[in-house]
């Protein structure tokens, strides 16, 4: 089965919403929540955009519903707006009690991903254990590698000694 939506579609369309409105679709550090129902009103501009279509608003909202951003946002603000910024109802607490939980979830993921990463970079820095270069029962001799690096010498010459006259 062929998908009738694809990341290109997603991109042109929030590049689209970003255009269109603003001051809701604009990517920043604190968003505003938006209204519950937010999908309905935004189906009703296929006039405007061919490229709407549920599926494709479904995946561009999911996006930017998960950004850090936008649950930062639903955590603090209470008010959630429509598409023109204008309040539109109350953010519930179960809504704000969810958005914290799901930016700690994210935040311990990334700090996981973090360590891992630091932690196979050390690895790939210290090169094999000392033990794997001994030898094993039966086999050769395994000697290290050992590798300097090139450096520049350069010769010191004397000064030119000169007389000095003590007596006087």
């Amino acid at each position: 089965m062929k998908k009738k939506w694809s990341s290109d579609k997603v991109k042109e369309l929030q590049r689209w919403m970003i255009k269109r409105w603003p001051d809701t679709f604009t990517q920043g550090p604190d968003l505003r929540p938006l209204s519950l129902q937010i999908h309905k009103e935004l189906l009703k501009y296929r006039d405007e955009n061919p490229q709407l279509s549920s599926r494709v608003v479904r995946e561009v909202l999911k996006r930017h519903t998960s950004s850090y951003g936008y649950l930062y946002g639903l955590a603090k603000n209470e008010l959630r707006y429509d598409l023109e910024n204008k309040p539109v109802g109350k953010v519930a607490p179960e809504h704000r009690a969810w958005a914290r939980e799901t930016l700690r979830a994210k935040q311990k993921l990334a700090q996981k991903v973090r360590k891992e990463a630091k932690k196979k970079l050390q690895e790939e820095k210290k090169g094999p254990p000392r033990m794997a270069l001994r030898k094993a029962p039966g086999e050769a001799a395994v000697s290290p590698v050992i590798r300097y690096k090139p450096t520049r010498r350069r010769l010191v010459k004397p000064e030119a000694e000169s007389a000095v006259d003590l007596a006087s």
